[in-house]
């Protein structure tokens, strides 16, 4: 007999409704806020957040969810974030299960490689169609990874916050 698994919904749920928050928030609060001349960015921190609490599939199911978000909230016709997000989400997964633990510095340190290099991916078609020099596209790369982590900690809180299992048996 088939018995249906209540961890598994509140899981998938609590993993929705924080990706709805994150979305919510890059959407329509982040394009307001401009640090070091950046807009910061939410969604790829929750990717990292929520892989290394998962494992692979769950990291490459929720940065691709992150990944569709992404691409429209920053009205991007090319699947970038989707294509970045999913990687992300693998390798951070795959990582968490390797190497780094699920504690604050692994997760600064991961978001802000991958900040990095999502910063650089999105200014790779300005240095291929224009003369601009590369070391001005690397500040700005850096400038925006540095207005994300000042929101890593409560990204951080969030994603822990909605990795928790249920107390109580359904």
């Amino acid at each position: 007999m088939y018995r249906f698994d209540w961890k598994k919904l509140y899981s998938v749920l609590t993993y929705a409704v924080l990706l709805l928050i994150l979305y919510f928030l890059q959407d329509a609060v982040c394009p307001h806020i401009l640090l070091f001349g950046a807009r910061p960015l939410l969604l790829p921190m929750a990717v990292v957040g929520v892989s290394l609490r998962g494992d692979l599939v769950r990291g490459g199911v929720f940065g691709l969810c992150a990944g569709v978000l992404c691409d429209t909230a920053l009205n991007q016709t090319v699947a970038l974030c989707l294509i970045l997000f999913t990687l992300l989400g693998i390798f951070c997964a795959y990582l968490a299960d390797t190497t780094f633990t699920g504690s604050f510095p692994s997760f600064f340190v991961l978001c802000a490689a991958a900040l990095l290099i999502i910063g650089l991916c999105q200014l790779l078609p300005l240095l291929f169609s224009s003369a601009a020099s590369p070391l001005p596209l690397f500040g700005m790369a850096c400038r925006q990874a540095l207005s994300s982590l000042i929101f890593s900690l409560p990204v951080y809180y969030l994603c822990r916050l909605a990795g928790r299992r249920p107390r109580q048996q359904f």
